[in-house]
């Protein structure tokens, strides 16, 4: 008994525990980089004004849209908007790569246009000091502190507000959608500490079933131990691969709705109050530019609101999706709201992390189910898995007893 519960210890802790820490540290580290972007998207944009003139600041939070302009010694850059230039210092900063998106071009009309935003790459990530060399017009997103000095900005890193800098391609609009599409690791399990702990794990089952056939312990331990070490990579042998194919395309799956969680919760960031009583049918907040960024319900199906709308209205599902009721038809429209003398209007809103979108359906709500139903599949991913880990396990094992005498 006591030998059992030795190699089911070590099994335990070299092909479970350890990955499983490793998962929740890079799960905690993409969903704090996820986290920090939608924060950031809710700091103005660094204007010339800011850093030069009477209304300049000494120091603020900002974030900046910019093109590499210089390298300056090891540490320091210079990005440009067009307008103006303004520094950076590195120093000890991590520098995300988002993948590029060729299905970020939403050409393909029987996709609705989150589902064109999701790609299964993901991005990297990388301290500055490591890359080796950036070409001089590459663009990047910046947000942090600023702090200003004689007409000069620079961002550098605070240790409450360490700097945000994400390398991108494509349009700055789809920026956000896109990062926070794709900021997560397909598979969590395969991490820094997975191929360590394994091939670890496997020695030590090895060494311990080499003493157990030595010293003529029990054959039946020693198979047991043998089979636990060939275990891991027997997953990509019939008939445990059959199950390991369904386990990724239920983790696909699942992951693809985490990540449309969190695209649905991205218009309602602005609002601290989501909930809307039956009487009231529209609600304003302001963007960091202080224009007013508004949230209409409405339950009709063919005019989105009763405010002119100027612009191109983008539609975030068009097929049926989870959380749309059709009998109470609860649609929401989001925009910049804009208010004149011959009338009010809504249109798209000049920060381009804002967008004029609309909902067939509540996006709380869908976000709720989704993240249901993302539990419910990465449940049943973990169970095909665990089947057919059991199936070559067992067909080991009664090879091992039969054929080894």
């Amino acid at each position: 008994m006591q030998d059992i519960t030795v190699i089911l210890s070590v099994a335990f802790i070299f092909f479970l525990f350890i990955p499983g820490i490793g998962a929740n540290i890079v799960r905690i580290r993409w969903k704090r980089f996820r986290n920090r972007l939608v924060e950031s998207s809710l700091y103005p944009i660094v204007d010339y004004s800011n850093i030069a003139g009477p209304s300049a600041v000494v120091k603020g939070i900002f974030r900046f849209f910019g093109t590499l302009e210089a390298i300056q010694g090891e540490n320091r850059i210079w990005l440009t908007n067009g307008d103006f230039s303004i520094a950076c210092d590195l120093t000890d900063v991590v520098v995300y790569m988002l993948p590029e998106e060729p299905l970020f071009e939403n050409n393909n009309p029987e996709k609705s246009e989150l589902e064109e935003s999701f790609n299964e790459a993901e991005p990297s990530s990388m301290r500055w000091d490591r890359i080796s060399s950036i070409p001089e017009g590459t663009k990047m997103f910046i947000s942090g502190v600023i702090h200003v000095k004689n007409g000069r900005g620079i961002f550098k890193s605070a240790s409450k507000n360490p700097l945000l800098v994400v390398i991108y391609e494509g349009n700055k609009t789809g920026l956000l959608k896109r990062a926070i599409s794709t900021g997560r690791q397909r598979n969590e399990y395969w991490n820094q500490f997975t191929w360590i702990s394994l091939i670890t794990g496997i020695c030590i089952l090895f060494l311990m079933s080499f003493f157990l056939f030595q010293k003529d312990i029990s054959k039946t331990m020693g198979f047991l131990t043998v089979s636990l070490s060939i275990l891991p990579p027997s997953i990509f042998l019939p008939p445990g691969v059959f199950f390991f194919f369904l386990y990724r395309f239920f983790w696909k799956k699942a992951r693809r709705l985490r990540a449309q969680r969190d695209l649905f919760m991205l218009p309602l960031r602005y609002f601290k109050d989501i909930s809307f009583p039956d009487s009231e049918k529209e609600r304003c907040a302001e963007l960091p530019d202080h224009t007013k960024y508004i949230m209409i319900k409405t339950g009709e199906k063919d005019n989105k609101s009763y405010y002119p709308i100027i612009g191109e209205v983008k539609t975030e599902i068009n097929q049926v999706f989870p959380g749309q009721n059709p009998e109470k038809n609860e649609n929401y429209l989001f925009g910049s709201f804009i208010e004149k003398e011959d009338g009010s209007f809504i249109t798209t809103p000049a920060d381009p992390m804002a967008e004029l979108i609309y909902f067939p359906g509540n996006p709380g709500t869908a976000a709720a189910v989704c993240n249901k139903k993302a539990w419910l599949l990465a449940s049943i991913s973990f169970l095909f898995m665990f089947i057919g880990l059991c199936c070559n396990f067992t067909l080991i094992f009664l090879i091992l007893q039969n054929f080894i005498k």
